[in-house]
């Protein structure tokens, strides 16, 4: 067992706070518990069963649900406009909620009342307990992404995002980096795995493979990171392609079709059948994403089509230097 501590933040009896930029001393705390995590994958189970736990009080809270009623009432979102609904919750939290660091060694979690009190957290605050508790408490789908990005550490998880349902297709949600927008989530990983927020189950998606599975120190220890370490390594993300035939898979409704309605804003990557924005008039936007490059309205480049053109292009290279 890790000797760091986890603390969590439990629900305050208590409105949040009026328009005041300092803290006082008489204002409530609310209780914390701390507990010992263990390491490695263990430690990431860990973790998200608490995060679950933290999801089902706020989706069921009150005050939560107000919350989430009134960011969709003030932004005019018409009746049975979902994907409306969506869009501004997620937009709230981006332009409301500051991230923040974890305590400096310590996994810290809290509850969504609290991250909606002091109006910041980390990662695991604002995508995997405020935005699944804001938009579960008002009908939508939500389930959790966890993805390991940094070379030095590439089999250790350190971020999680939350994926939301939009006609049959799942659609990332990550408030929690630097310039987020709705339908953007990381697009280099070595890890990726996919968890239920109803069950105590998870799945696995191929990344670079199993070779790199034991992530571990120049000193042969193994590494050890929290999930808020996300925005420390954003800067030195490897430019990773991911394997041909990636997909994410939907562990919680257990369908991988096809989108069934149109997503405003988004096409399809036929390559991988995740959603990838497309310009307000539907002009071509160019990206990278697992399985090869894709253009919205004009197909996917898979990967062994770039290599191998690639590798011929090198030898057509040395044959005419050559001569």
């Amino acid at each position: 067992m890790a000797t760091n501590l986890v603390p969590i933040r439990s629900a305050q009896q208590q409105s949040f706070p009026a328009q005041s930029n300092v803290l006082t001393i008489g204002q409530p705390l609310s209780p914390v518990r701390r507990m010992s995590m263990p390491g490695g994958d263990r430690g990431t189970e860990f973790t998200v069963a608490k995060i679950r736990e933290l999801v089902h009080q706020g989706m069921t809270d009150q005050l939560i649900n107000r919350q989430a009623m009134a960011i969709v009432h003030a932004a005019g979102v018409q009746a049975f406009d979902f994907v409306g609904e969506i869009r501004v919750v997620f937009d709230w939290v981006r332009r409301n909620i500051r991230f923040f660091k974890d305590i400096d060694g310590v996994e810290t979690l809290r509850t969504a009342r609290e991250i909606l009190t002091i109006r910041g957290g980390d990662c695991d605050d604002i995508n995997a307990v405020l935005l699944p508790s804001l938009l579960l408490t008002i009908g939508h789908s939500v389930r959790l992404v966890t993805i390991s990005s940094d070379a030095d550490a590439p089999g250790v998880f350190s971020h999680i995002y939350c994926e939301v349902e939009i006609g049959g297709q799942w659609v990332p949600l990550d408030a929690a980096r630097r310039d987020p927008a709705f339908g953007k989530g990381p697009r280099s990983y070595f890890r990726k795995r996919i968890w239920s927020l109803t069950e105590d189950r998870y799945r696995d998606v191929s990344g670079l493979g199993s070779y790199y599975a034991q992530g571990r120190t120049r000193s042969g220890r193994r590494q050890m990171r929290r999930l808020g370490d996300f925005s420390d390594i954003l800067d030195s993300i490897a430019p990773v392609i991911q394997n041909v035939g990636t997909a994410t898979a939907n562990i919680i409704n257990a369908t991988n079709g096809g989108i069934r309605a149109n997503v405003p804003g988004f096409a399809v990557n036929p390559a991988t059948g995740q959603l990838v924005p497309i310009g307000p008039n539907g002009q071509l936007v160019v990206s990278s994403a697992p399985g090869g490059v894709f253009a919205s309205g004009a197909g996917s480049i898979p990967n062994w089509l770039l290599y191998g053109g690639m590798g011929l292009g090198a030898i057509l290279l040395l044959q005419a230097v050559r001569k």
